[in-house]
């Protein structure tokens, strides 16, 4: 693993060295987790300008598992596909966001990746955003009290009692 490693510190958008650390990716499929562990690492503390190499690493690590072991399915993309929005948004910190755009727009017409892996997820609601106003959908002076009571109040109007269908 530590030829990978080398490889990654000395990793430029030269095809060469790019097909390089994807090949030694590949030597380590067994360790898949740990091969997308380093890469992702790399990208996140490379120079901004060179974080794209990166993203070229995935794209031919990913393509080449699928050529190798098509059967198996893609576990590589599985994984990088986790963190993928994280990935993406460190390599948008650099100055070649077009090439970037590019190979994401290659993953999802190859079917590499889908386009929901390639987005950010939407928060959850936590304990910080009841402060914030309700979504535009809800009416300000909708209460859900009385979707609440209906049930109740139709089972009075047809004469039967509370709680019984």
């Amino acid at each position: 693993m530590e030829d990978l490693r080398s490889a990654l510190k000395a990793l430029t958008t030269s095809q060469s060295r790019v097909k390089t650390a994807a090949n030694l990716a590949l030597k380590y499929s067994r360790s898949y987790k740990e091969v997308v562990y380093e890469i992702e690492k790399h990208i996140q503390r490379a120079e901004p300008d060179n974080r794209l190499a990166g993203i070229y690493v995935i794209d031919a690590v990913v393509r080449g598992f699928e050529r190798l072991k098509a059967d198996e399915g893609n576990v590589f993309a599985a994984r990088f596909a986790l963190r993928m929005p994280q990935t993406i948004a460190h390599c948008k910190e650099g100055k070649k966001e077009n090439e970037l755009k590019k190979v994401l727009g290659n993953w999802v017409t190859r079917g590499l990746f889908r386009e929901e892996d390639l987005e950010p997820k939407s928060e959850e609601p936590g304990p910080q955003s009841e402060t914030k106003a309700k979504p535009a959908s809800i009416p300000p002076a909708a209460d859900p009290v009385p979707a609440m009571v209906a049930p109740a109040m139709a089972a009075k109007h047809e004469g039967k009692p509370e709680g019984k269908p």
